[in-house]
């Protein structure tokens, strides 16, 4: 008599299988999606700098047109609207990145990220030398909003500090209409008692093909496991009956 793999051990093999080849194929997917954003942020960040485009033109920009692409732009920083958005460390301390309204000379505010201050320089009362006045330029990257995650903390609008670069509540929150991206600004335009500008994360881990590996690797040792357990034995016992030697 043929002895079949138990149907709820196969069951649970197959669920288990098709699980570990879905989360392979959406590291793949991954894959793809991490090559293109580092070739994309590569390709851009050796673009030429421009002058930031007009906010008669805003509302027609492209994100993947203009993501990371070096700006310099003309103004004057409005102080009293400075928010907070918490960064976590920078060269072994806790702190956040100051961004600031930045009045552009040609119409227009656009949220400037003017870069990473400690904790114990959150206060703009302990660091009056970089609140610089006056019509500057600085340049920088520009850079679209962050979308907010299950696991990401509340913001917390009353003390200006956020968790998210959730663009449209910091700007509700600094009480102005602003251009739909931030300018992230480069070390350059770092000033001596203020922020440290290049904060701008340019550089991605890229191990979505290692993972994908571990799940396909997986699948396959849970094949052979399920053949060992469930086949073989049943095969050396087919044997044993005589009844399996018949067509051999």
């Amino acid at each position: 008599m043929i002895r079949y793999p138990q149907i709820l051990p196969a069951m649970f093999s197959l669920l288990a299988f098709g699980v570990l080849m879905i989360l392979g194929n959406w590291q793949m997917a991954r894959l793809a999606w991490k090559e293109a954003l580092i070739d994309r942020v590569e390709t851009r960040l050796q673009a030429p700098q421009i002058m930031l485009p007009g906010a008669g033109v805003w509302s027609t920009l492209a994100r993947d047109d203009f993501d990371y692409q070096p700006v310099r732009l003309t103004g004057r920083f409005d102080h009293d609207g400075e928010i907070h958005w918490y960064a976590g460390t920078f060269e072994g301390r806790t702190g956040v990145q100051v961004i600031t309204p930045f009045l552009l000379e040609d119409g227009g505010v656009v949220l400037v990220n003017r870069g990473f201050v400690p904790d114990m320089l959150r206060s703009p009362e302990q660091r009056l030398q970089g609140q610089i006045g006056g019509v500057v330029s600085v340049s920088g990257l520009m850079r679209w909003p962050s979308e907010r995650s299950r696991f990401d903390a509340p913001d917390d609008p009353e003390q200006g500090l956020f968790f998210v670069k959730d663009l449209d509540a910091m700007s509700a929150s600094a009480g102005l209409v602003t251009a739909p991206f931030f300018v992230e600004l480069d070390e350059k335009s770092s000033v001596a008692g203020g922020p440290a500008g290049g904060q701008t994360r340019v550089s991605f881990s890229n191990r979505h093909l290692e993972y994908a590996l571990t799940w396909y690797g997986l699948a396959v040792t849970l094949v052979i496991i399920f053949i060992l357990w469930q086949v073989v034995p049943s095969l050396g016992k087919r044997r044993d009956d005589g009844t399996a030697l018949m067509d051999e």
